[in-house]
């Protein structure tokens, strides 16, 4: 039915019954009805209209935003409700405006704090959308739209809000006192005073800081970690983590509209002074995955591929650029799932057929080449009991072939049960949370990914995952460490976090080295030689390591360019 017609009937009946109680108010009991005026069906929008529930919209797209907004603004005002948040508004900074014009106060905004450009509807998002919509006078929320994020670690979506613009105090109650009274629940929930349900968690260092960790939870006055583990942890992240100046990004995000020019000035020459400290840092690459597939003896075998990879440079504007592409392929990617048909068994069997296959089909050429120990085989999987058939099949080939095989796992979640085996196979890992159960997720590298690195038993492939602190001294890439297994992040940021979580177990250099060389090491991309034959990037206000540092510039030899930014 048509939104108006309802809120005409609405209305309708919340004048009816006003009338009536007016009536009863008066003492004209002869003019009142049997019963008070009233119709399941519209119910819910007369409390609507009466302000005793709360109306939410989600509005994503730029242009939604704009066309519904005069729909929304005309319905809140002519029937007079309140609308008190809009949900995934990656595009709300840009028509402030126009949301003034809703019925009442502004409403909040609920959003993410740096997933945004994933899809048509989050296109124009921007990191410093929480900072502008905040300026202007909105009241902002985190959220994380479960499992899109995962809601155990909302806090951190504050973390990243407070790290691009948005007031401290601000992005603490962006996940407590705003959306509890946004909610409607203000008079109970949100705060830490007498007579508020408060659950009190206590902290390892300052909550908006990286890798900041819960060494306490009071729910109900009763603590919930029965041994939590305390460790040693740099002095800096205790306090308040000190932001970037972001004046210029943020009125750039607004001049371009969400999508601000990544090409920097271009100087001729350009010289640093006052240098803190020096990372040589060679070119990383990340993975393009094309799909194929083929039958072979009646089993589809593309239910096994995950494609193929290329090593790319992110400073190339194209692919046809020089440079862009330093390797067309760098990896055959497989999957094994579990849980389903054909089972474990049946698709390590066949992909023993394929390797030592004489077969010379389009498919299982890059299968020889793996055999033949020149293209790494990436194997998707977390399962220890699958990653043990995996390297007992490693094995098996080896002797038959008498070539070493170059193979690494991608997830890995429970691959440190494995750690010591995996490392006498000369296996690499990439520790990738967000690969779970028996499908390939692909995400843009974001911010987010900070808040995957923290494993979650969401599947049966991921019970046995060692969930890192307070619950657990170690993790996944410090247990791999110890064995001298190489390993690599999904993100590059993500090395930030394992480093700030490791209480030691890490250093900034293995760090760096999770976030980079290590990659290159398991795809066999050749490195830069020197510092001079790869990417330069200047950060200032600290190193990479550092929130309050940011890039500042990028010297690329490759390229024969400088960019300022």
């Amino acid at each position: 039915m048509d939104t108006i017609v309802a809120y005409e009937e609405a209305r309708k009946i919340r004048d009816a019954q006003d009338i009536y109680c007016t009536k009863a108010e008066a003492g004209l009991w002869d003019s009142l009805a049997s019963e008070v005026p009233k119709d399941l069906q519209w119910e819910a929008l007369v409390d609507v209209l009466r302000g005793k529930v709360k109306s939410t919209s989600t509005l994503t797209l730029l242009v939604t935003l704009m066309v519904l907004r005069g729909h929304c603004a005309k319905l809140s005002n002519e029937f007079e409700f309140h609308i008190s948040a809009i949900h995934h508004a990656h595009s709300a900074y840009l028509v402030t405006p126009l949301l003034e014009k809703f019925y009442g106060s502004k409403p909040a905004v609920a959003m993410f704090a740096t997933n945004a450009r994933y899809q048509q509807e989050a296109y124009r998002g921007s990191e410093f959308a929480p900072k502008i919509l905040n300026d202007a006078g909105f009241d902002v929320i985190m959220k994380s739209d479960h499992p899109v994020l995962n809601s155990r670690y909302l806090l951190y979506e504050a973390a990243q809000a407070h790290l691009y613009g948005l007031p401290a105090n601000k992005a603490i109650q962006s996940v407590t006192t705003i959306p509890a009274a946004t909610a409607g629940f203000g008079h109970r929930l949100g705060y830490v005073k007498p007579g508020y349900d408060a659950d009190i968690v206590l902290w390892d260092s300052h909550p908006l800081a990286l890798g900041a960790t819960p060494q306490q939870v009071f729910i109900d006055g009763i603590p919930q970690i029965s041994r939590p583990v305390k460790g040693h942890k740099p002095a800096e992240p205790h306090d308040l983590p000190k932001t970037p100046r972001w004046e210029k990004e943020t009125n750039d995000a607004i001049e371009y509209r969400g999508l601000p020019p990544l090409k920097g000035r271009e100087p001729r020459k350009v010289g640093f002074v006052n240098i803190a400290c020096l990372w040589e840092r060679q070119n990383s690459a990340e993975s393009l995955m094309k799909v194929v597939s083929e039958k072979k003896d009646g089993v589809m075998v593309g239910t096994m591929i995950a494609g193929l990879s290329v090593a790319f440079s992110n400073s190339g504007a194209h692919p046809l650029e020089d440079g862009a592409i330093f390797k067309n392929v760098t990896a055959l990617h497989i999957q094994i799932s579990t849980g389903g048909q054909p089972g474990v068994s049946t698709q390590i069997g066949l992909l023993c057929q394929i390797l030592l296959s004489s077969d010379d089909s389009t498919i299982t050429k890059w299968f020889h080449e793996v055999t033949q120990g020149t293209l790494p085989l990436i194997v998707h999987v977390n399962n220890a009991d699958v990653i043990a058939r995996l390297l007992k099949l490693k094995s098996d080939v080896e002797k038959m072939t008498g070539t070493p095989i170059r193979m690494a796992f991608f997830g890995g979640l429970e691959s440190y049960l494995l750690a010591a085996e995996i490392a006498a196979a000369h296996v690499g890992v990439i520790v990738a949370p967000s690969a779970m159960g028996s499908f390939l997720y692909i995400k843009p590298l974001a911010d987010e990914t900070l808040g995957r690195s923290r494993a979650f038993p969401a599947t049966e492939d991921s019970q046995r995952i060692i969930p890192g602190p307070p619950l657990s001294d170690h993790t996944v890439i410090t247990r791999l460490l110890e064995y001298n297994v190489t390993g690599r992040l999904e993100s590059g940021k993500d090395g930030k976090l394992a480093e700030r979580e490791s209480r030691r177990h890490i250093t900034k250099s293995q760090a760096l080295a999770l976030a980079s060389t290590n990659l290159e090491k398991i795809f066999g991309i050749p490195g830069s030689p020197s510092m001079l034959h790869g990417n330069l990037v200047a950060y200032e206000g600290g190193d990479i390591f550092d929130p309050e540092s940011k890039a500042i510039a990028v010297v690329s030899r490759s390229h024969k360019r400088i960019d300022l930014f």
